[in-house]
């Protein structure tokens, strides 16, 4: 009986040990559909605000500033700047910041297309995440920021390496991989409104050049 006694007991435990791990499992499971739930909940917001916001007739610019201050209070603690590449310079362009102090964005105000977290997530294609982000002063001397969370998200429409959106924070590993799959889609439209903002541009050029032309040649 005592051998049967300890049977029934290691089952017992065996049995509580086992419902224990499914109510956790459980818990676990509910918990990341929650989260899920929440990251799209957030990234429709955002491109719901935005697509609004684009029915306005606003400069290009201006809706970059709009998005950006929308993406910097979806992540609070955050600051932010977008940047356009400028190849012929070898520099990128600073476009909107926001939380950012005068001497941080005069910082980034020439920023370098050389080798850093912003131009490799540029070239590459892929948003990256990193511990800490350094400035670069007029001269090329690397400056020590406050920061100790930088993710940068490029804007790229096709094959066409238009900029990237910058976002960083004072806390110590503040951004996650989650973030990238909240933000990307934001990205990936503001990349197809600059695009579709230069093509209509260069069409009115063009258009202009035209009636130059034949107005010329009456």
């Amino acid at each position: 009986y005592t051998a049967i006694d300890s049977i029934q007991y290691v089952l017992v435990l065996i049995g509580a040990f086992l419902a224990v791990s499914g109510i956790a499992f459980y818990a676990d499971f509910w918990q990341e559909k929650r989260e899920d739930i929440d990251v799209r909940e957030g990234k429709l917001s955002i491109l719901e605000n935005l697509q609004h916001d684009s029915r306005e007739p606003y400069p290009i610019l201006e809706l970059l500033t709009i998005a950006l201050k929308e993406i910097v209070y979806q992540l609070p603690g955050s600051a932010g700047a977008i940047f356009l590449v400028n190849r012929k310079r070898r520099q990128f362009i600073l476009t909107s910041s926001s939380g950012l102090n005068k001497q941080e964005i005069a910082y980034l105000e020439y920023y370098p297309l050389e080798r850093n977290i912003v131009s490799q997530s540029v070239e590459l294609g892929d948003p990256m995440i990193t511990d800490e982000f350094t400035f670069v002063s007029r001269d090329g001397r690397p400056v020590e920021s406050r920061f100790r969370s930088a993710m940068v998200l490029p804007l790229i429409s096709g094959m066409e390496k238009i900029g990237g959106i910058l976002l960083f924070s004072e806390d110590e590993k503040f951004y996650r991989r989650s973030d990238i799959r909240f933000l990307a889609p934001v990205s990936e439209w503001l990349a197809e409104k600059i695009k579709s903002a230069r093509l209509a541009r260069e069409v009115s050029l063009s258009h202009a050049e035209v009636e130059k032309y034949e107005q010329a040649q009456t």
